[in-house]
């Protein structure tokens, strides 16, 4: 059925698969980043307009410069966005489905 989201494991966009793309930005690592890792930045995109429109490396210096609490506090807000681009119609309560699959 092509009119309904691609459904995705839950725990393929969790908060340590948010950790890990920042470690991998913060530490430069020229690779290709996989399709959870470049939702994960397009997300990261949206919910910090600081890094809206810079490139990995950029992207990477500027997660090196925040502190802990700060990290702590974006990780889930990522994951939020993540989520939303993924399951929309749930997380704005059109399913009552939500809580059975795990997001909210």
């Amino acid at each position: 059925m092509k009119d309904r989201p691609e459904v995705l494991d839950t725990d393929s966009i969790s908060e340590i698969a948010v950790v890990d793309t920042f470690t991998k930005l913060i530490f430069g690592e020229e690779v290709d980043y996989n399709e959870r890792e470049m939702q994960i930045i397009q997300a990261l995109r949206r919910v910090d307009d600081n890094v809206a429109l810079n490139d990995h490396r950029s992207m990477g210096t500027y997660l090196r410069t925040m502190g802990v609490a700060e990290l702590i506090k974006l990780v889930p807000r990522v994951r939020r966005s993540c989520l939303k681009n993924v399951y929309p119609a749930i997380l704005r309560g059109g399913e009552r489905s939500s809580h059975r699959l795990g997001i909210l």
